[in-house]
């Protein structure tokens, strides 16, 4: 290799955006998989406990993202309308942003924000279980950029997923 090509591999991972290296996490059920938050400033957390999967934080706890799996309790089929009213409520500003399609599944994203906590908020609906990929924090520190990253990295597999309970590949208590 002549000294040009190694200044030229030398230059393109130096030059190289950090995305491309970035780490997935992926769901004990393979159904989804998003972007770690940046290893520099977000730390990953023993989940709190079930329905969360998953969970990083700011060392100064301003911050946490998180994934759960969580089955759904109404019996009717689940709405954007009814997603915001419930996450709706005084005090408490929601905006609907637009729904974004992977494959045959649907991603529904709204933004809450008070004067002390700003969320977004992914779900994606699947049978009577939903994934909700979360990005909480204090409304004065809350990092808009990387939640707005999270969500957009959400990848789905396609084909079929089941239940927890239905699935043979991961054990359930």
């Amino acid at each position: 290799m002549n000294r040009r090509s190694i200044t030229l591999v030398l230059a393109c991972v130096v030059l190289s955006p950090p995305l491309a290296c970035a780490e997935r996490w992926q769901a004990p059920d393979g159904f989804l998989s998003v972007e770690r938050p940046d290893p520099g400033r977000y730390v990953s957390q023993t989940p709190r406990s079930p329905p969360e999967l998953v969970r990083w934080q700011a060392p100064d706890e301003s911050i946490d993202f998180s994934v759960d799996l969580v089955p759904q309790l109404q019996r009717d089929k689940p709405t954007f309308e009814r997603m915001v009213r419930a996450y709706g409520h005084k005090g408490v500003t929601v905006e609907r942003l637009p729904i974004r399609k992977v494959g045959e599944h649907e991603i529904w994203v709204i933004k809450t924000s008070s004067d002390t906590v700003t969320q977004l908020i992914a779900v994606i609906h699947h049978d009577k279980w939903f994934h909700r990929v979360r990005a909480s924090g204090l409304t004065s520190k809350f990092d808009l950029e990387s939640a707005r990253q999270l969500i957009k990295s959400i990848e789905i597999k396609s084909g079929s997923w089941m239940p927890p309970s239905r699935n043979p590949s991961r054990k359930v208590d």
